[in-house]
């Protein structure tokens, strides 16, 4: 059975990789009023953006924003990403990838919250890079009253100054009793850089606020499946709720120990000295007034009627460093350099629950160096050792070699393999725990994970080939208890991302083939989003804007596995073995229309909804959305 997708993977992606690259040139009805690269353009404005890095000062990775409609509506914000995501079938929610990933930033972590897509973290928050002004309004409506509204802001204020702002803001009534949510994330930077270029600061702040209804799912799939009206279908919890609040403050500044080694080029420039300052405090709060009206919990500690968890992590980071390189700069375009940095970091972590306070200190010295050889060959590879504290003993190692393999060192024809290790202390919820109905004090082996993946990367065209190996893999079983697999768990996985167009037509496929030698850890053999679509000038001659649409079918598809559940006492996934999810296909019917830069958007949702039956899960007991509809509208303005 596992051959025969192999077999399938292969043929399926070779087909696309070959039928892209024949007509990568030959399309000449796509949306040419979305380029913004090329000077004279309809719509030229060069707005370029890059991702913080708060571990350590790197240099910018700029890319070019996407501005083309050449791509399926994405009303709900995770099904821009990658990752092909498990859902409770409502917007905003809980999510976790069906394609498994592991990645972990080094130091102490209280828990992982299953909100991939719409937290902001300084990880996934674009940070513009610009000559002027950039703004983006976005607002879309779904059935459910589900509610999103995006505005981005990014603009050069003076010389050396510049600002970065973003609000997201989704509202949601839900199609279930007990489903509302609302979630704000807010965002504000500014980044300053002297113009002799000896000083510079960079100072970020975010806030994120979410207030989830929390029904546990459906009582009887039964009644779902009788085609029942949703909203008088029982939940587990018709009360819980959870409530997130999150701060983060990021400041980062450096000063060159050679002041006028830019000015005179017999001396040489020695680095700069580099301060972070990341504060963040987080505070988790779950309720729930009819506890004794639900036989979700084993049992109750404190109180048979009410639950009441409230719990408080503050964490402060300062880190102190020497760097060869400029922070501000952006990976430079010589054939030859050699970027080093090196420096300690101190953490403070303070976590306040039931049990009271708990302090811990670390002190973890780290490195990085990214070098270019021959013109076409890069290695990165960056290392942290902690010392002390919970995380004592924890090591990070992650290294990158990337070969241009193109004939121009254009860096978009690349192979690359990336090399990671992680020797680290499980999160501290699996470590020490009490609530109302949940209690334990576990003293957990480290975990080692190990991966190698090997890339082949053209153009937006990327097939990759990883490999992990999990060692004492901590997770959440059923009944939510902690458990250390003592078998060694290795992952094998395909995937692939292949875009291509055909003159007007496109074709995105995005794969996962992926096998588990561990029983204990589930995964979908396949997962899979392909979307179809056409793409025209409407009325070109009569209309004095130019009308371009887009019409196209988005399809997702999983096999059948024993998906992880969701407990929103702990905001987290855990492993069960009773019911099974997928092998149902979704398709959604899409309309995209761009005049200059306005977008019109919508949707059919769930087209086929019911026709193959009413089994259609991504997360046990949370039944996917039924037929519905999506309207979004999103507008850029450069000036």
């Amino acid at each position: 059975m596992f051959v025969k997708y192999v077999r399938a993977f292969f043929v399926l992606s070779i087909l696309m990789i070959g039928s892209g690259n024949l007509f990568a040139q030959e399309t000449t009805n796509e949306d040419t009023t979305a380029t913004m690269d090329k000077e004279g353009g309809l719509n030229y404005a060069p707005a370029y953006f890059y991702y913080l890095n708060t571990s350590i000062a790197k240099c910018k990775d700029l890319q070019l924003i996407d501005t083309s409609v050449l791509n399926a509506y994405c009303e709900d914000i995770s099904l821009n990403s990658h990752h092909l995501y498990a859902t409770l079938g409502c917007f905003g929610q809980a999510q976790k990838a069906m394609n498994f990933n592991f990645s972990r930033k080094h130091g102490f972590q209280y828990k992982q919250l299953p909100y991939d897509s719409y937290l902001r973290t300084f990880e996934n928050w674009k940070i513009y890079s610009l000559p002027t002004v950039y703004t983006n309004l976005s607002y879309d409506f779904a059935s459910g009253k589900e509610n999103h509204f995006s505005a981005t802001h990014a603009q050069h204020i003076y010389e050396g100054l510049t600002l970065n702002a973003g609000l997201e803001t989704i509202l949601a009534e839900g199609r279930y009793v007990n489903q509302a949510l609302r979630d704000v994330n807010v965002g504000v930077g500014l980044d300053y850089v002297m113009p002799n270029r000896r000083y510079g600061i960079k100072l970020y702040y975010s806030f994120t606020m979410m207030k989830l209804g929390e029904n546990g799912g459906i009582l009887y799939d039964t009644a779902f499946a009788a085609k029942k009206n949703v909203r008088l279908l029982d939940v587990h919890f018709t009360t819980a709720e959870n409530n997130t609040m999150d701060n983060h403050i990021f400041l980062r500044h450096y000063l060159s120990i050679s002041p006028n080694a830019k000015e005179d080029k017999r001396k040489v420039n020695v680095g700069y000295i580099v301060h972070d300052l990341d504060y963040h405090a987080t505070r988790y709060i779950f309720h729930d007034d009819e506890v004794s009206a639900t036989d979700f919990y084993d049992y109750h500690l404190f109180n048979n009627d009410t639950t009441y968890t409230r719990i408080r992590f503050r964490q402060l980071k300062n880190s102190v460093y020497w760097s060869s390189y400029m922070p501000e700069d952006t990976i430079i375009e010589k054939p030859y350099f050699l970027h080093l940095a090196a420096g300690v970091n101190h953490s403070l972590n303070m976590v306040y629950d039931t049990t009271g306070r708990f302090l811990d200190n670390q002190f973890t010295p780290f490195a990085t160096i990214q070098t270019r050889l021959f013109g076409r060959l890069e290695i990165a590879a960056d290392a942290y050792f902690t010392i002390n504290g919970y995380n004592a003993g924890d090591v990070t190692v992650e290294g990158n070699v990337c070969l241009d393999i193109g004939k121009q060192h254009t860096w978009q024809h690349t192979i690359e393999t990336d090399v990671k290790f992680y020797n680290f202390s499980p999160d501290y919820i699996f470590s020490h725990y009490l609530s109302n109905n949940y209690l334990w004090n576990n003293h957990l082996k480290k975990q080692q994970n190990f991966l190698v993946d090997v890339k082949w990367k053209y153009l937006s065209y990327e097939i990759s080939a990883n490999y992990y190996m999990l060692n004492h893999y901590t997770v959440f079983q059923e009944k939510s208890k902690v458990m250390q697999m003592d078998k060694l768990t290795n992952v094998y996985q395909l995937a692939a991302y292949i875009p291509f167009t055909i003159k007007g037509f496109g074709w995105t496929a995005n794969m996962y083939l992926q096998y588990c030698d561990n029983k204990q850890l589930h995964i979908p053999v396949f997962a899979t989003r392909q979307t179809m679509f056409y793409g025209f000038y409407f009325c070109k001659k009569k209309l004095e804007e130019k009308l371009f649409v887009v019409l196209g079918l988005d399809f997702l598809y999983n096999t059948s596995y024993y998906a992880d559940a969701y407990n929103p006492a702990l905001q987290q996934f855990y492993l069960q073995s009773d019911t099974k999810v997928g092998n149902y296909g979704y398709l959604d019917v899409f309309l995209k229309a761009k005049i200059n830069r306005f977008v019109l958007q919508a949707k059919w949702t769930h087209a086929w909804a019911g026709l193959f039956g009413r089994n259609y899960y991504f997360t046990p007991h949370y039944p996917s959305k039924d037929m519905g509809f999506a309207v979004g509208i999103a507008w850029r303005f450069h000036d």
